[in-house]
């Protein structure tokens, strides 16, 4: 029950946000407002019983898939969510899932590509061999969308979770080192996927 008064908390937080960017003047032809839903495939290092915590550089990074829902405010702004679910080759079963809401800056716009950044907060879950938590995540990332057709589009994205108050129980990775997890966790890594323009 926690859980979800923290993500209505998160979610009543983000609107009034949503709502000033919103604020814009709509042209003649009328406004810019688009809804893009779609879902990701996804691989990231969990920063969990690993040496490094650069994508690609953990045996176990975890794998999986999510949905992303983004509504353009205008052609710069938008507010964009997320879930994802990360339940595959994690290292004696972890695994972890996120929920998270935010703003979202187009950077760079060409004829087909698009360049986004995009920071976004809410509540993750991880289970681990040891302990299971749930806690506040903040996250910043980066889209790369190439628009091949004006309903759809492909994208690519970086992010980087930031779970200041995870505090778990030492742990010996594959190498056999001792890792410490009193520093928060700093999962990160890569998603690809597809979005369609509903309106």
């Amino acid at each position: 029950m926690q859980v979800f008064r923290k993500l209505a908390a998160v979610i009543l937080l983000a609107i009034p946000g949503g709502l000033v960017l919103g604020q814009n003047s709509p042209d003649a032809h009328g406004g810019d407002e688009t809804l893009w839903v779609g879902a990701e495939l996804s691989l990231f290092n969990p920063d969990y019983n690993c040496s490094s915590n650069l994508p690609f550089a953990c045996q176990h990074d975890l794998r999986g898939a999510g949905a992303v829902a983004n509504l353009n405010l205008n052609r710069r702004w938008w507010a964009g969510a997320e879930a994802r679910w990360l339940p595959w080759n994690g290292l004696s079963g972890e695994t972890e899932s996120v929920y998270l809401a935010g703003p979202g800056y187009t950077l760079w716009r060409g004829n087909e590509l698009s360049l986004s950044g995009k920071f976004l907060f809410g509540i993750g879950h991880v289970h681990t061999s040891g302990p299971s938590e749930t806690d506040f995540v903040y996250a910043p990332g980066v889209d790369l969308a190439w628009h091949p057709r004006p309903r759809g589009t492909f994208f690519a994205g970086y992010q980087y979770e930031l779970w200041p108050a995870f505090a778990g129980t030492p742990t010996v990775n594959p190498s056999g080192q001792v890792v410490l997890h009193n520093h928060g966790l700093t999962p990160n890594g890569f998603s690809i996927g597809f979005a369609y323009r509903l309106f």
